[in-house]
């Protein structure tokens, strides 16, 4: 099975294309691209401008983790990571960014963030995250989730590449939590199905993207029944990623998607 994150696909959608700056090593940059920093191998560590609160990295990873150690400016804000690399245990990814404590947004294109080689990480150093993006696990998405209260999500995105439909998925017991602040959230098709009941009180979301759908009509029955464009009037956008095509939208299902009054886009 091809454990490389399906992410990458959607990150135009997730907020990636935002992320595409110009910049420097001068300390006045607030906003950097880094692209491939093994061109800097003979720094050791990379400092980077002490004044920058976003940054988007890309870099190949090798099998010690983090090939170019890196010395974060500590009031970093957002962060932007597409890597490439095997499957990573979580607690050695991110090892690099302890005492980032001002970080809101974690974006993390490219590896499967596999089940800790210790411990899991406690997420609550990183108090002010309010947007994530990653692939993982159900145990690591659950914990996760488990570290923040659901009403500090704006942009949500985690994705559990393995499933059992017998077994509690990654939104387990809080199908009732207050979802009042999210607005993009992508969500695997199982984990849709089994807590759809979330999306009930997910009043100012504005996108939704599902990864691996598998049974569209299936998908849209229950879509219907959680979501209408009186509880959910803000709706622009309905991507479906990495699915299996099963069938064209219905009619009737059209009719009911239109009455939304800001949707654009839609399978």
């Amino acid at each position: 099975m091809d454990r490389r994150s399906p992410l990458i696909d959607a990150r135009d959608e997730l907020g990636l294309s935002h992320a595409q700056y110009c910049g420097d090593q001068s300390h006045s940059h607030t906003k950097l691209t880094l692209y491939h920093p093994e061109k800097y191998r003979n720094v050791n560590p990379l400092v980077l401008p002490p004044h920058l609160h976003t940054l988007a990295l890309s870099q190949n990873l090798s099998i010690n983790v983090w090939r170019t150690p890196f010395v974060f400016p500590e009031h970093l804000q957002e962060l932007f990571l597409i890597i490439e690399s095997e499957p990573i245990p979580i607690d050695l990814f991110l090892q690099q960014l302890v005492g980032l404590s001002h970080l809101k947004q974690l974006a993390i294109n490219g590896p499967h963030l596999a089940e800790p080689q210790s411990h899991l990480p406690d997420f609550k150093q990183w108090p002010h995250l309010t947007k994530l993006t990653l692939t993982t696990t159900v145990n690591v998405a659950r914990h996760i989730l488990a570290s923040y209260p659901t009403s500090q999500w704006c942009h949500l995105l985690i994705i559990a590449d393995e499933h059992h439909p017998n077994e509690p998925g990654v939104f387990a017991g809080l199908e009732e939590a207050d979802w009042q602040h999210l607005k993009q959230i992508g969500i695997h098709y199982d984990d849709f199905m089994k807590h759809a009941a979330m999306f009930k009180h997910t009043h100012k979301l504005k996108h939704l993207i599902v990864f691996g759908v598998q049974n569209e009509p299936a998908f849209w029955s229950r879509f219907f029944q959680v979501m209408n464009p009186q509880t959910q009037p803000n709706l622009q956008t309905i991507l479906f990623r990495s699915h299996v095509h099963s069938g064209k939208l219905l009619p009737n299902d059209c009719e009911k998607l239109l009455q939304w009054p800001y949707l654009s886009k839609f399978p």
